[in-house]
């Protein structure tokens, strides 16, 4: 026997009969209460909580447990179907233009964002492309906001004056390219630039 291991006689949810399978499965106070469903991995893995790391479960706990692990294997067993995407064809800005893309990702336990630009002419050929990492960003919306006025500036500092911008935020290039009174967040981070 090895001495970090306990031996039980008793359930030690219940301590009203002793540990066997048929027990904790079947008669443990525990068990009925939650026991309209599959409850076997969700009631063992309580146990267990219980011997070896002295946390008592509720049959809410149980119940919890068993859900998830439910959601997670009908998960599992989806079968995956491709999915069919309409063939996305770059457009080509016009010929004097050149064409700001730009994408962000938000963190938002670290309230940080990080961009990626690119700058292509008309043919595709790749004029510029950088990234960045913005601190004490709010929320995505604020990040893509940032972006898009980030790789303006790019371009610009880059030289070039006939731009189109494209990202994955409509707003963002409706309410940058919109001359009208905006009272919304990208209005204050568009003033810090």
């Amino acid at each position: 026997m090895y001495p970090h291991f306990k031996t039980y006689t008793l359930c030690p949810r219940c301590a009203a009969g002793n540990e066997t399978v048929s027990h904790v499965v079947l008669e443990c106070s525990i068990a009925l209460d939650v026991w309209g469903m599959n409850m076997f991995g969700a009631l063992w893995w309580s146990r267990n909580k219980l011997i070896h790391e002295n946390i008592r479960q509720t049959s809410r706990d149980v119940t919890w447990v068993h859900a998830y692990t439910q959601e997670i294997d009908s998960l599992i067993s989806v079968e995956q179907k491709p999915t069919h995407r309409p063939c996305v064809k770059w457009n080509r800005p016009g010929e004097s233009y050149v064409r700001v893309n730009f994408d962000a990702v938000f963190l938002q336990q670290n309230h940080q964002s990080f961009v990626g630009i690119i700058i292509p002419d008309h043919n595709g050929l790749v004029l510029g492309s950088c990234s960045m990492k913005n601190d004490y960003i709010l929320d995505s919306f604020i990040a893509e906001a940032r972006a898009a006025i980030q790789a303006l500036q790019f371009a610009a500092d880059m030289g070039f004056t006939n731009v189109e911008i494209e990202g994955d935020s409509r707003t963002v290039i409706s309410k940058i390219s919109s001359r009208n009174l905006d009272r919304s967040s990208i209005d204050a981070v568009e003033k810090r630039r």
